[in-house]
């Protein structure tokens, strides 16, 4: 998922606009291949202090608050698959949960065969959106992509509502143990999570093995 070179000079008007009102959380990895202007390697024991002090000369600084592994630890959370235990046993011992990919499959070609509909215009999500103003309640972390300073704005507009219980209820109907996101690509290695699907081995994306941006100088 490269990021289009066009949109740099917006997404850098836009970035200074979220720190101004008050972003603190800005998601960035080495496969984005935007650090420079703006760490999804390097994760073992003796490699993290490299691959942080890579991230920080990309990002041109000297100091970050925290640096959260994206992988192996993302947890995929949607409206398709709502993760309720795993959830409540976070929450219930204060760890905050950042939602993998919330919104699920959004586009139809993007869409597996056996996947559900996509729910970006689903007419019980409009009307709940259109009810509130807002989209979606659970006390966890998304995080928005935009360039566009009304919509950076409006992204962080949420600390004004909450879902009543029949709105959560609806929405929770969609929960059927789907999961969108599958990484079949490392399906073949020691500890892969889910099941192996026999035959459905994928390469690894060229996003994860390319470098660029002068990201391997920086870490040799």
């Amino acid at each position: 998922h490269e990021f289009n070179s066009a949109d740099i000079p917006k997404m850098i008007e836009a970035l200074s606009y979220a720190i101004d009102i008050g972003y603190r959380h800005v998601d960035t990895a080495h496969v984005y291949r935007v650090e420079p202007e703006v760490w999804q390697h390097f994760h073992r024991e003796g490699d993290v202090e490299v691959g942080l002090r890579g991230s920080l000369r990309r990002l041109n600084l000297d100091y970050v608050d925290m640096v959260l592994m994206h992988w192996p630890f993302s947890v995929s959370i949607n409206l398709n698959l709502g993760q309720k235990e795993l959830v409540d046993y976070c929450q219930a011992n204060q760890v905050i949960v950042t939602a993998y990919s919330p919104l699920g499959t959004m586009i139809p070609n993007r869409a597996v065969v056996d996947s559900p509909e996509p729910k970006l215009n689903n007419p019980t999500m409009v009307a709940i959106a259109k009810k509130h103003g807002k989209t979606y309640q659970r006390g966890l972390v998304m995080i928005p992509k935009t360039v566009t300073n009304a919509r950076v704005l409006e992204n962080a507009s949420i600390f004004d509502f909450h879902l009543d219980a029949e709105d959560v209820a609806t929405i929770a109907k969609f929960d059927v143990g789907y999961r969108t996101l599958v990484p079949l690509h490392y399906q073949d290695m020691e500890n892969y999570p889910f099941d192996v699907l026999p035959g459905k081995s994928e390469p690894v994306p060229l996003a994860l093995r390319k470098w660029k941006n002068g990201a391997k100088n920086d870490i040799e």
